[in-house]
């Protein structure tokens, strides 16, 4: 607790330790440092308006170095723009002076839980890579051509993905067989004879969650920020497309050239996803029939999916209507007009799949 008014800090301290934790108070900018450099602070509550200095220095300051330690700012001033400032600087919560014990309690332990969360699935995320690091080393150590050694390998990066970008279950699966919807239409044209056919389509169903998978590179401050991204942080969060292409190299490169088809196709797919048809996409600005087809089909599915889910920064989802209107305005800029010919021919199925609950439903069908 750093507050400058030893008042408000005792009083605020003694709410902390009515709620079961200790609490170390500072009565000034000074003091909090020297207490935050060597002590394992969980949650640290700073006034914004200190005497000697602004707390948000504190915030930028030690934010920074120490991801797990999480920012409750208190302040008198009930402007927008101060709670505005602290969750930019990656404050966990903003209190305004005075509170009563309810609402402090309240923005307390919404902040401690989401930490808790956060820890949760760090440790899980740990867990997963030590576990993908084995499974890539026997797998490694086979042949590499099975389906179901692929598949093996293919489903650990996915609970990776899954664990880091908190993802489910059922937005990895309704993605794989958005595309395998969308792939069979396209499969039916002359000009993808031989190209899109089932041995495509079983690969892409594999590949197809793999696309977000760099997100495993993005810092969380970033990745679960619950408002909208600035400039700055918008640019590190593109690189996720990068950062997956780069993991998947990494396998490609364990089979001296022999790598199985379905790592190769989603290399394209996470480099490639957030490529446009009229070329202003991102990261390499690809146009047209230079992004490879895999990628077109999965940047239109995981837009649907996108809009008809809820996200941290988007509480509701959008109608399937509301959707389509936006697919259909983005034919020939964003989407292949192809892809998104073949969507609307796989509608039916599309709408079947978006009210499916159960990834072991839809797994079962994989």
């Amino acid at each position: 607790m750093i507050d400058d008014s030893k008042d408000v800090a005792d009083v605020m301290a003694e709410y902390v330790r009515r709620m079961g934790h200790e609490v170390g108070v500072c009565y000034s900018a000074r003091d909090g440092r020297e207490w935050l450099r060597p002590n394992e602070t969980d949650i640290a509550l700073v006034d914004v308006n200190l005497d000697d200095e602004s707390g948000f220095q504190i915030l930028d300051e030690f934010r920074g170095v120490n991801p797990e330690l999480q920012f409750i700012m208190i302040s008198g001033d009930q402007s927008v723009e101060s709670p505005v400032k602290a969750m930019r600087l990656g404050a966990a919560g903003y209190m305004i002076k005075p509170l009563g014990f309810e609402a402090f309690k309240a923005e307390f332990q919404r902040v401690y839980k989401e930490r808790e969360a956060m820890l949760q699935n760090r440790n899980n995320l740990r867990r997963l890579e030590k576990e993908l690091q084995m499974q890539t080393q026997d797998f490694l150590a086979e042949v590499g051509t099975s389906f179901n050694l692929q598949k093996s390998l293919i489903t650990s990066l996915c609970n990776l993905a899954r664990v880091r970008d908190r993802e489910t279950g059922e937005h990895l699966y309704r993605i794989a067989h958005y595309c395998q919807e969308i792939a069979a239409k396209l499969g039916a044209l002359p000009r993808y004879k031989g190209i899109i056919d089932d041995a495509f389509i079983s690969r892409m169903m594999l590949a197809a969650p793999l696309h977000d998978i760099g997100k495993t590179g993005i810092p969380d401050a970033i990745l679960l920020k619950a408002g909208p991204l600035d400039a700055d942080e918008l640019n590190i969060m593109r690189r996720h497309t990068l950062i997956g292409k780069e993991i998947l190299a990494e396998v490609v490169n364990g089979f001296d050239g022999k790598a199985p088809e379905v790592v190769l196709m989603g290399m394209d797919i996470c480099a490639y996803h957030h490529e446009r048809w009229d070329g202003k996409g991102y990261m390499e600005g690809l146009m047209g029939e230079e992004i490879p087809i895999a990628a077109r089909i999965v940047s239109l599915a995981d837009f649907y999916d996108a809009l008809a889910s809820s996200r941290v920064y988007r509480q509701h989802a959008y109608d399937h209507e509301s959707i389509t209107a936006m697919i259909r305005k983005e034919s020939g800029a964003r989407f292949d007009p192809e892809v998104v010919k073949a969507f609307f021919e796989a509608e039916r199925q599309v709408i079947a799949l978006r009210m499916t609950k159960s990834p072991q439903q839809l797994q079962s069908a994989t």
